[in-house]
């Protein structure tokens, strides 16, 4: 989900322009790299002159494309959103969220590519507490979940079950006396199928790979759910290699 209305976006940024900082590269996973040519999206940071901590992140594409602003106090050490969050895409605004202190709060609005607004949640301190939501035409329509995670058949106890039943500790392994948790990110797409998983923590290439071998065993999932579209999803597996006393 990205876009929005792209000459209120320069606008917005301008107070904070005398302050830019230095462009962060991202890739498609959302991790910082440092070379522009493995980036997938970039980010300009913009601190308030009068206090530091407050800083307005504005995320862009390749093109340089608004993609999204997020409004964060404190910055450091740890991010806390507060204050309006907004995703565009082509320009165009399809979302916008209030948090405090890290926490939704106050209004949640999502809009359809004509701009006629989609639905109405409101919140407080993370919890709803009233939704509303519009045909294309503006017309009242039975509210629907804003956002629903993947999950595997069955659920939570299915995938516990399923990692017990096909799990293989790999017989090097097991010589080597190699143990530890391997982390397996993965997408699962629009169909629900398992794409591109791949271990994101340091760990012995023998148990990396037995791990992604697990996960490419996986049947499909149900696949994700945003504001009433199927979206696909990363999701991150810790696969528990340990040998018994």
């Amino acid at each position: 989900m990205k876009s929005f209305l792209f000459i209120s976006t320069l606008l917005l940024a301008s107070c904070f322009i005398a302050n830019a900082q230095d462009t962060i590269w991202v890739n498609k996973t959302g991790t910082v790299v440092s070379v522009k040519d493995s980036a997938f999206s970039f980010i300009i940071n913009y601190k308030d002159p009068q206090d530091t901590q407050r800083v307005k992140s504005v995320y862009h594409d390749m093109k340089g494309s608004v993609t999204g602003e997020y409004n964060y106090y404190p910055y450091t050490p740890k991010k806390v959103l507060n204050g309006t969050a907004k995703r565009y895409i082509d320009g165009r605004l399809i979302e916008e969220k209030n948090y405090s202190d890290g926490q939704l709060n106050g209004l949640l609005s999502t809009f359809w590519e004509s701009g006629v607004v989609k639905r109405k949640d409101v919140y407080e301190k993370g919890k709803m507490v009233n939704g509303q939501c519009f045909s294309s035409t503006g017309a009242d329509t039975a509210w629907f979940e804003y956002e629903k995670a993947a999950s595997f058949p069955g659920g939570v106890d299915s995938l516990r079950k399923f990692i017990v039943r096909k799990f293989d500790y790999p017989v090097e392994a097991r010589r080597l006396g190699l143990q530890g948790t391997a982390r397996v990110q993965f997408i699962v797409n629009k169909e629900g199928a398992i794409e591109e998983p791949t271990v994101i923590n340091n760990i012995d290439p023998i148990l990396a790979k037995a791990a992604i071998e697990l996960v490419k065993k996986m049947p499909k999932w149900t696949p994700a759910i945003m504001d009433g579209n199927i979206v696909k999803m990363y999701f991150v597996l810790p696969i528990v290699f340990r040998m018994a006393d």
